[in-house]
């Protein structure tokens, strides 16, 4: 992957970008940022609209706005309401929201973030099946079953998580280019640090990565993850890695928002391959039904923005159908 797709590099770089400094230019008065916004939520969506709300921050002296986010991109700020509606938008699509509250200081919150998609599109009935090639792949005229993620589209599956269990490609390959996109982005965040505990984590993250990628066990010619010890130990690398994003310091877990999830995508993709290469050639048995099970409820806490869970219903999916 060593070309990953521009769109959504540029997308995840402006999500972390935008939230990777805290106080900003606060004054020595006020350094305290507010408090996240709490209840966000969408609450109604059409095929071009998505109308989302949320309960007020708190600060020591006093909340002055909200700044509405889509992709990483600013799209409004707030003052005298706490909701919003976003137009103009995709039918069929999923989106990154955010909200972030601000003070007088320009100091600002965490941002809260959802999935939140507009409904899907209309299809004018179509002339029929017509002479199609038969049950084969090929240009059948007709609607085409939802494409399987292919490995442009790693990074995307951030914005675009697009659950499309049974398929039979693409086999987690280039998964090691994936992953090392990732530690090029979080690597770039470094400048962005203002303190050194921050650094410092971000110093393990970086080198847990690096490790995991120069494996040589681990990985196929083309960048799939052996169902191995070393593979496995690639995941687990991975897992540390979005716990010390999501956990181990306020400053690093808001510069890195973008890599967490990243992370958290392509443990989903290796496992969702894994799982549909044994699917294929073990069929529907008892244990693979218990790792379909853990991957609905993998995708229920990637939904649910805890990456540090669903990396972990994902990892024990992969060590399930890999017999590790």
């Amino acid at each position: 992957m060593g070309r990953c797709n521009a769109r959504y590099l540029g997308i995840l770089a402006a999500v972390a970008v935008c939230f990777a400094i805290g106080p900003g230019q606060a004054s020595a008065a006020d350094r305290l940022r507010p408090t996240k916004p709490r209840s966000f939520a969408a609450k109604a969506s059409t095929q071009t609209t998505i109308s989302v709300s949320w309960r007020a921050s708190k600060d020591n002296i006093r909340v002055k706005g909200y700044r509405v986010f889509r992709n990483g991109r600013l799209l409004a700020t707030v003052r005298h309401r706490r909701k919003y509606v976003l137009r103009r938008l995709r039918c069929g699509t999923r989106y990154l929201l955010m909200v972030s509250a601000y003070d007088a200081a320009r100091n600002r919150s965490r941002p809260a973030t959802i999935f939140a998609g507009t409904k899907s599109c209309r299809r004018s009935p179509g002339p029929g099946p017509g002479p199609g090639p038969g049950p084969g792949p090929g240009p059948g005229v007709g609607p085409s079953p939802p494409a399987c993620p292919t490995s442009a589209t790693i990074i995307g599956l951030l914005l675009e998580h697009n659950i499309n269990y049974g398929c039979t490609s693409p086999g987690g390959a280039f998964a090691r280019q994936a992953i090392d996109s990732v530690r090029a982005m979080l690597a770039g965040r470094g400048s962005m640090l203002a303190s050194e505990r921050a650094r410092r984590w971000q110093g393990v993250a970086l080198e847990e990565l690096e490790n995991a990628i120069g494996m040589p066990d681990a990985w196929t010619f083309d960048g799939a993850l052996k169902a191995n010890a070393a593979g496995l130990a690639v995941q687990y690398k991975v897992g540390r890695v979005i716990r010390i994003l999501q956990w181990q310091n306020p400053e690093l877990y808001e510069a890195a928002q973008s890599e967490k999830f990243a992370l958290a995508a392509i443990s989903w993709y290796i496992a969702a391959s894994e799982y549909n290469r044994r699917l294929a050639e073990a069929g529907p048995t008892p244990a693979m039904n218990r790792a379909l099970s853990d991957l609905k409820r993998g995708d229920e806490d990637f939904f649910g923005l805890n990456a540090y869970r669903a990396w972990g219903r994902y990892r024990l999916v992969w060590q399930r159908v890999s017999g590790l």
